[in-house]
């Protein structure tokens, strides 16, 4: 089912319709929409709370894992018999489903099995889901979960955060393959009219993007040794590791810089070629990370060098915010 919204009165000032065509359109509109949504979120904190009292009562992986199965069947049940009233209370449960399932797995056979393994796993789980019940939040976290296999995550501490790419060069050789091949099915989808797969597709090529970005910007920082994270995925043993890397294959981070210089312009070039506004903006914010990391990288912190990173970059947002309105311009002028 498709959606269009339109701005009635803001279309009919611009003289685009009719006091009588807007009339007409807005007779056509579905109702109640928001009661609907607003029953369908009662109905899932509902659930959630429900659920909460259940694992209180007997906490223990397999209550999580026959709350799990319910939450599945009940999504299921709404997407294949197509209750679209249900829809969103069908996506809750699809994905507390999903995560209940991931969570019971990882409790259950979680230290007896390889980290990669683990992770590979949760992200077939994940995959299934997406493809079953067509949610594209689902589909946002298989990127993610590829990222946690290559060795890639966040951490947080006391009052900070952080962003780990042990892989650079094999994240962005995947990711890069993985956003190319999902760019290309989403063409295929576009053009084909099935657009209900449209946004399965796009939530996880935009994160394979991101991706391709943390590793390099990792790689600029300090560069890689391809294929260490495989090789001492499970071992602490600093003296092999340093004698590994005397002989290993080492990319150093000044090719990352460059590389990354370049994979933006293309990026920049290809999504104004196809009209891209998310591809685009993201590169061209990518590429003032890119500028300040190493700015900061070559001249340090210190008072002055903060005073003209923060001036680069309110300048770059000014700059961003009014090469933006000039693309959704174009853009608009292409489709009239």
């Amino acid at each position: 089912m498709t959606r269009i919204t339109l701005d009635l009165a803001k279309l009919v000032s611009e003289g685009e319709l009719t006091e009588q065509e807007a009339e007409r359109l807005k007779g056509l509109a579905v109702t109640g929409k928001a009661v609907s949504v607003i029953v369908n979120l009662l109905c899932i904190f509902g659930a959630l709370a429900l659920a909460a009292g259940v694992v209180a009562l007997k906490p223990d992986p397999s209550t999580g894992l026959f709350l799990a199965i319910i939450a599945l069947g009940i999504a299921g049940f709404i997407r294949f018999n197509a209750f679209e009233e249900w829809k969103v209370l069908g996506d809750g449960m699809a994905i507390a489903g999903t995560f209940g399932l991931c969570g019971w797995f990882g409790l259950e056979f979680g230290d007896g099995l390889n980290g990669m393994v683990t992770n590979t796993i949760l992200t077939l789980i994940t995959l299934a889901s997406t493809i079953i019940f067509r949610n594209a939040f689902l589909a946002a976290f298989i990127p993610l979960g590829i990222g946690a296999i290559l060795g890639s995550g966040t951490a947080y501490w006391h009052a900070s955060y952080g962003l780990f790419v042990r892989e650079a060069t094999v994240t962005v050789v995947v990711f890069t393959i993985i956003a190319v091949l999902l760019y290309m099915l989403l063409e295929r989808i576009r053009k084909s009219g099935y657009s209900l797969w449209e946004t399965v597709v796009l939530i996880p090529a935009r994160v394979s993007f991101f991706m391709i970005n943390f590793g390099f910007w990792v790689g600029s920082l300090w560069g890689d040794w391809v294929g260490e994270y495989f090789r001492f995925a499970e071992t602490y043993d600093y003296e092999k590791r340093n004698a590994w890397r005397e002989t290993a294959f080492h990319i150093n981070e000044a090719w990352f810089s460059l590389g990354w210089a370049a994979f933006l312009g293309v990026a920049i070039v290809w999504g104004l070629k196809k009209h891209n506004r998310f591809v685009t903006n993201t590169a061209i914010v990518f590429l003032a990370i890119h500028f300040y990391t190493q700015f900061h990288e070559f001249f340090g912190f210190n008072p002055g060098t903060l005073v003209m990173g923060g001036i680069f970059l309110l300048a770059c947002s000014v700059g961003l915010y009014r090469f933006d309105r000039m693309q959704t311009a174009k853009t608009k002028n292409l489709l009239s």
